[in-house]
This record gives structure tokens, sequence and C-alpha cells, in this order.
């Protein structure tokens, strides 16, 4: 594929994307509500969520905000390292496929860091299947709400009980690593 078919294919790939991100924020305001019991639960914890698709980062936003989580955004891999450079994150939502910087060149710098937050890969690909032992879950777009805010939910839950409960949740958190394995 040339580089000119491969910048047709981001183009008209970030174009249905955002089709489809428009269509849950207009019409499914309900998608994001979340019960009352559960938004304590999330208080204080903070996602940054790095995506170059702003109508992605916008949904991102939305949604987890509106479950409790303070919410940093970042529109390129370069961006998000800087967010955290100056912000405590208890997690990072990474989209695999981006210009400049994939999601495999921030998780490389992010296994640089003394204390990296756990990292959640998105992406509409199948990723390389070595990124499997760099990050704690994976995501598959177009991705259910619910299937990423149980993702979010348990790789912060798993932090919080340290390595050991982390496993197991890990386990469970991998079992959709390939939108063609399903």
């Amino acid at each position: 594929m040339g580089l000119l078919d491969e910048r047709v294919r981001r183009q008209n790939s970030t174009t249905t994307e955002s089709a489809l991100v428009q269509g849950v924020l207009e019409r499914a305001p309900s998608l994001l509500a979340v019960p009352d019991e559960l938004i304590g639960e999330t208080m204080n914890k903070t996602i940054l969520c790095v995506d170059d698709a702003d109508p992605v980062l916008q949904l991102y936003g939305r949604l987890f905000e509106e479950h409790g989580y303070k919410v940093i955004l970042a529109s390129n891999g370069w961006e998000g390292l800087d967010a955290l450079k100056h912000h405590k994150v208890d997690c990072v939502i990474l989209d695999y496929d981006m210009p400049d910087m994939n999601g495999a060149a921030v998780v490389k710098q992010l296994a640089l860091l003394a204390a990296a937050p756990p990292v959640i890969l998105v992406s509409g690909s199948d990723p390389p299947r070595e990124l499997q032992a760099e990050v704690e879950a994976f995501v598959a777009k177009p991705m259910r709400i619910a299937q990423l805010l149980e993702r979010v939910a348990g790789v912060i839950d798993a932090e919080a009980q340290g390595r050991a409960g982390r496993q197991d949740v890990l386990r469970r958190a991998w079992c959709g690593w390939s939108s063609r394995d399903k």
C-alpha cells in the first residue's frame, strides 16, 4: 500500500469514526448516565485519553466525566507524554493508530517511567501481539461503551489491589484481544 493509499484509508476511517461518535453524543445521552452510588468509586481518579480523532476525545471526556472521573485529553502521543509530566494519572486510554507517534511508541516511552500508569489500548485494527505484555487491556473499535467502562474500572481496581489481584483482572481484560478472534 502506498503512502497516498494509507492517508486516504486513515481519512476515511476517521470520518466514519467521527460519524459514529457524533451519533452516540447526539442520540444516546442515556448511555452516559451513571447511578449515583457508582460515582463515589471513581472520584479522585484521573484518566488520560490519547486519541488523534477529536470526536473520540469529546466522547471520552463526556463519558468519563459523567462517570465521576477527572479527564485529561491529548490529541497525540507527544501531548499524552507531556501530560504525564504534570499530572498524576490512574489510567491511560491510548489509541493505537495515530500518526507521528503510534500507541506502540507511546507504550515504549511509558516503560521508561518509574511509575507508569496502566494502559488500555484502543484500536480499530489488530495491534502487534507483543504489545499484550506491555499494556493492561485492549478494547476493539468500534467499542461498546459498557465494555470500555468495565475495562477502565477493572484496571484501576486491579492497580488499587496491587500486583497480586491484578493478574486475574488482566486475564479477563484480554479476552477480547483480537476483534477477529471473537
